[in-house]
């Protein structure tokens, strides 16, 4: 996701370089970029891919769609994939457990987080000297 942890904006990268490569705009539907996005292979191996059913261990997001810059919502795969939707993203659920409500942090302690960061760059330009 490089350095701005966007997924969101490496799958709509991906799709517009899969139809600037390939001159044809077809060549990667919207389906097509955010199943390439979500569906992981263990999942797809496993054939549990776009399941929600007991046993199962699902990864899932809630959006936020009625903010003025999601409108209008004409084609909802269209403004998944091309749409800014990082900062929709309200609660996220990883193998069913809530991670993220309400956009908090329910997890890992972000001051933590924010601590060990700065540590990694410290280490990383010392390294790099």
């Amino acid at each position: 996701s490089n350095n701005d942890l966007d997924l969101w904006a490496e799958m709509q990268t991906a799709a517009l370089l899969a139809k600037g490569v390939a001159q044809q705009a077809d060549v990667m539907n919207t389906q097509q970029a955010l199943s390439m996005a979500c569906v992981t292979p263990g999942n797809h191996a496993k054939n549990q891919r776009g399941q929600l059913r007991a046993g199962y261990q699902a990864d899932m997001i809630s959006l936020q769609l009625d903010q003025p810059d999601a409108l209008p919502l004409h084609h909802i795969l269209s403004q998944l994939v091309y749409g800014r939707m990082a900062d929709k993203v309200v609660n996220v659920w990883v193998a069913g457990q809530p991670c993220v409500r309400n956009k908090e942090l329910l997890t890992a302690d972000l001051e933590q987080i924010r601590h060990d960061a700065h540590l990694w760059v410290q280490k990383l330009n010392k390294d790099a000297l």
